[in-house]
């Protein structure tokens, strides 16, 4: 008999999993951080973290994934956060065959907003904004308890475009949002500064310890950042921002950001919007990634 959903949150440089109760509580939960190479090593990965926590108790695998999914195929389209060769993926059939138990896939960035708005902070709010801050830019909206996906499942507010088009994006183009809020973006600017390369997590480190080229990025970050909440206060108008990965919930770079947004903003009815930083954590992916199993969203 099922007990558990396996739910896996596979991001640009970390794979979240754990095991889920028919009462949404996680039992197990596993992170592996893989090799993208290519095709075949992030589907390595994907089976190590599988592999890690499952039993003979999973009755279903949910999955959340970067880019553009077809949810009724389960092909994975198209991920920038992810090697060249990682398009028109049949994930949901390769891992239906190799695990036995029903699969369902959607984008990452959707689970996690799930999971925000029926058990994180945008509970009770009708209009949830979920913008998640990693090695990309997630973004979806929960409106009045179900995803917004647009006319193909693709919402991509981390590739809106900003003012400034010198910075390079993951996806090839320029100006995006992701190329100015993301790790990549901060591992880039620290090296331009300084000549050195350090992963995000050094950087804030060094911003905490009084590393003023540290701190200086971590300032235009934000200021970015407060820019594009902003934007997405003004696009879509609602009732709760949730902020979450990696980035998003580091106080250096979310607290000021959140501070200025007024500064962005006329309307006074849109000046009160609620801005907060995810209580569920990393548990988001795995919890949302479970949900979609169940039920159609």
């Amino acid at each position: 008999m099922a007990k558990y959903t396996l739910g896996l949150d596979i991001g640009g440089t970390k794979i979240q999993a754990g095991l889920v109760s028919k009462e949404n509580r996680i039992t197990r939960k596993k992170q592996v951080i893989y090799l993208r190479k290519n095709k075949l090593s992030v589907l390595h990965g994907i089976y190590e973290t599988i592999d890690s926590i499952f039993s003979s108790g999973v009755g279903a695998i949910g999955i959340g994934i970067t880019g553009e999914v077809d949810t009724s195929s389960g092909v994975v389209k198209y991920s920038p956060n992810l090697p060249g060769d990682w398009k028109n993926v049949k994930l949901k059939k390769i891992l239906r065959k190799k695990y036995g138990v029903p699969v369902s896939i959607d984008n990452d960035a959707h689970c996690i907003a799930l999971a925000e708005a029926y058990f994180g902070a945008g509970r009770n709010y009708p209009v949830v904004a979920s913008l998640t801050i990693g090695t990309g830019v997630g973004f979806s909206l929960i409106i009045n308890g179900r995803i917004y996906r647009g006319a193909n499942n693709i919402i991509e507010f981390g590739h809106t475009i900003t003012g400034n088009l010198a910075q390079k994006c993951s996806c090839g183009l320029r100006g995006h949002f992701e190329a100015l809020v993301s790790g990549p973006a901060m591992t880039r600017e620290y090296k331009k500064l300084t000549g050195l390369t350090k992963t995000p997590q050094n950087i804030e480190i060094a911003a905490r310890h009084g590393d003023r080229r540290a701190q200086k990025i971590f300032k235009e970050m934000s200021t970015n950042l407060a820019r594009g909440l902003a934007n997405v206060i003004h696009s879509y108008n609602p009732s709760i921002i949730v902020l979450g990965g990696g980035l998003g919930r580091v106080d250096i770079l979310t607290d000021p950001a959140i501070k200025q947004v007024r500064n962005y903003i006329k309307y006074p009815g849109l000046k009160n919007t609620k801005i907060v930083k995810t209580s569920l954590k990393y548990d988001a992916g795995i919890l949302g990634t479970a949900m979609i199993t169940r039920k159609n969203y």
